[in-house]
């Protein structure tokens, strides 16, 4: 049976360093079409979270091929309203929240390298290369359809209120103009499902 791109990445994320009484958060999230108020001005639709849970990594397998996996591309193929599927980088320590303090640590270091106007996909592919060639080699990357997310597996948890270490990171490579990418609670989409943030 071929494995899906979503698994491999999780089970590469939480291999060494994740407690398996720990949990991961998916999501599946409806970017809503754009609508014409009473003016006659178009607006942004906004989002619609369909779903959201914490998952425990010890079983994850079997929920995994049991059900969540038809479940998330059932949400990810819908003709209308489509969900884009996102995953928490960093694992949860309980199932029931996803604050700061709920998070038990990186278990990675990563980058949203979008496209924008001044950095296409070859430009964002480029700089990843670079990287490679100083030395700083990513775990692996991961294609988000609009850009790149690269990640750097670490030989030890990192304690979450370590963000600093992110926040220039991403001021460095320049990968968001926006966002909160450095937040250890940040989601990231899942391989192995589609773009579909422009789905109408």
């Amino acid at each position: 049976m071929l494995i899906h791109p979503s698994y491999w990445l999780l089970k590469q994320l939480h291999a060494q360093l994740s407690d398996p009484n720990w949990f991961i958060n998916i999501r599946a999230i409806v970017n809503l079409a754009p609508f014409t108020d009473n003016t006659g001005a178009t607006q942004k639709g906004g989002t619609r979270v369909v779903f959201n849970a914490n998952i425990k990594l010890e079983g994850f397998k079997q929920t995994w091929e049991t059900g969540l996996l038809s479940q998330l591309t059932a949400l990810n193929n819908k003709s209308s309203d489509p969900a884009n599927i996102y995953f928490g980088v960093n694992p949860r320590k309980s199932n029931l929240a996803n604050k700061k303090d709920d998070i038990a640590g990186y278990v990675a270091l990563y980058l949203d390298c979008d496209d924008n106007a001044n950095f296409d996909k070859d430009h964002r592919l480029m700089q990843i290369n670079f990287w490679h060639d100083i030395d700083f080699q990513v775990s692996f990357l991961v294609d988000s359809g609009h850009g790149y997310h690269p990640y750097w597996l670490l030989n030890k948890l990192v304690d979450n209120s370590k963000q600093d270490v992110l926040k220039k990171m991403v001021a460095l490579a320049g990968c968001k103009d926006k966002g909160n990418t450095h937040d250890p609670t940040r989601v990231l989409r899942l391989p192995g499902f589609k773009n579909v943030k422009n789905w109408w």
